[in-house]
């Protein structure tokens, strides 16, 4: 379909594709977009806002309130300009060619194929190395693809479709300061409408642990429980896993709802296993099962929701990582990626431009860095293996809703007080805060901290690094095996 005087789109079927027009103005949403603050509007009701609203030089502006999952094209005085939802998870590549046409993808592989585009040596060096294997769903660094000439659009940034040039739009304005009354009263009425914005449409499916994250996303569908159904996914070991399976129940059983365990798929129907790898890049065994899994015993009329992002608003990395800096190599030893100098200087390069924006509007690089780098590559990716099973949406992954939480001071939103998700708990179910959260048990609470020391102790000497290399060889060993 055409989307410009010389922009052709091609999308696949199962791919909702919705356009506006006003004036001279054009847009062009893939996906799915949903208004907090009115639950009811559709696709086509929000676009058509939009093209009144939107801005291509201060796109945040007209964007910042709605989420969903979502690619935006925008064509306005002779520009075209495309954006992702906030957190990226409607992933775009991009790349342009010999003759200087800009190219976008949902993979990059796509754009591989139709520009002749030679796979990057350090990139596959770096999908080879130790530190890739030794994750169930590794990701790319930065913008980094495995194919030279290929980029990702990361969360905040706009590709510009007539040049190619990418363009950080975000931040935009100072950092707020509110207390975490405040902004749980403001994050609650969010995350409330975005919950009765996707159920208008469909039935949902949550994915529940025994986390903060999906809890609170639980407690915010307290208006649309009837139609949901509360799920888990059961991997078949020990530890995080099974707590996340009887924490669930317990707090299912409280509130009088069902709840369904997913075992996660021991083998996989080969008809499956070949479309599967046929759709993704650098596809992921161990993501194949789960989402084998969740074709055999989920129905596939849901959307899933997910609480995912919401680690951005309570400081995830600066409370696993107290001592990071923002340097590249601290920055790539929070993804375990430090031993890759490709990988380093692709973070450097993000850096860059990160912050400096950053440091003007308030922000903290770190939580731009876990945004950008993580929500927009690792959940991206993880999302994007799935799509050929269901669709994802992930409330907290709303700009409007991040800005608050991170108004809050640090303190009031890190572990292990959690007094921002709390406070928003509190004000939407509070009988979800009966059971407690990743509970440890003593003997567990005592390995954490015997962990936590030793880590500390070997980060002052030479053997961390040693250390850490042998104990991801062995884990990755452990992961081919699931």
């Amino acid at each position: 379909m055409a989307i410009g005087p010389d922009l052709l789109l091609e999308a696949h079927p199962d791919l909702q594709v919705t356009q506006a027009m006003t004036g001279d103005r054009r847009l062009t949403l893939l996906g799915f977009i949903v208004d907090p603050t009115a639950p009811g509007r559709s696709d086509i009701e929000i676009l058509e806002g939009l093209a009144d609203d939107v801005r291509i030089d201060a796109p945040a502006v007209g964007t910042a309130r709605f989420g969903g999952r979502w690619v935006l094209i925008v064509e306005a005085g002779g520009h075209t300009v495309l954006l992702a939802d906030p957190a990226g998870l409607r992933q775009t590549y991009h790349a342009v060619s010999g003759a200087g046409a800009v190219w976008a993808a949902s993979q990059s592989a796509f754009l591989a194929q139709v520009l002749d585009l030679p796979v990057d040596p350090e990139a596959a060096e770096f999908a080879g190395s130790v530190y890739f294997r030794s994750y169930p769903e590794p990701w790319w660094p930065a913008d980094a693809t495995l194919h030279q000439g290929s980029q990702r659009l990361l969360p905040n940034h706009l590709l510009d479709l007539r040049t190619g040039l990418v363009r950080r739009f975000w931040p935009d304005a100072p950092k707020g300061r509110l207390s975490v009354d405040e902004a749980a009263d403001r994050c609650a009425t969010l995350l409330r409408g975005s919950m009765n914005a996707a159920a208008a449409r469909g039935p949902l499916v949550l994915g529940l642990t025994a986390g903060i994250d999906s809890r609170s996303l639980l407690a915010a569908s307290r208006d649309v429980q009837a139609g949901l159904l509360c799920c888990t996914i059961d991997n078949g070991v020990s530890g995080g896993n099974r707590r996340d399976v009887t924490t669930a129940r317990r707090v299912l059983d409280r509130l009088g709802l069902p709840h369904l365990v997913v075992p996660r798929a021991s083998s996989i129907d080969p008809s499956f296993l070949r479309d599967y790898q046929a759709s993704v890049d650098c596809p992921h065994a161990y993501c194949a099962h789960h989402t084998f899994g969740l074709l055999r015993d989920l129905p596939t009329d849901r959307l899933w929701v997910s609480g995912n992002c919401s680690e951005i608003g309570r400081g995830y990395l600066r409370s696993q990582m107290p001592g990071i800096v923002t340097t590249p190599r601290s920055l790539a030893a929070a993804a375990n990626m430090e031993r890759s100098p490709w990988a380093v200087r692709s973070i450097g390069r993000w850096l860059d431009t990160a912050a400096p924006a950053a440091e003007r509007y308030g922000y903290d690089p770190v939580d731009l860095f876990h945004w950008e780098h993580i929500m927009g590559s690792w959940l991206a990716n993880a999302q994007s293996e799935r799509d050929i099973v269901t669709d994802w949406f992930t409330p907290f992954g709303d700009r409007l809703l991040i800005e608050t939480m991170l108004a809050v001071d640090l303190a009031d939103r890190m572990p292990p007080a959690h007094r921002l998700h709390r406070a928003m708990l509190s004000i939407l179910w509070p009988e979800t805060l009966a059971e407690p959260f990743n509970p440890v048990d003593p003997i567990g609470r005592l390995r954490l901290v015997a962990r936590s020391g030793a880590v500390g102790l070997l980060s002052r000497t030479h053997l961390l690094g040693p250390i850490k290399t042998a104990f991801l060889k062995a884990r990755s060993r452990r992961i081919e095996r699931l």
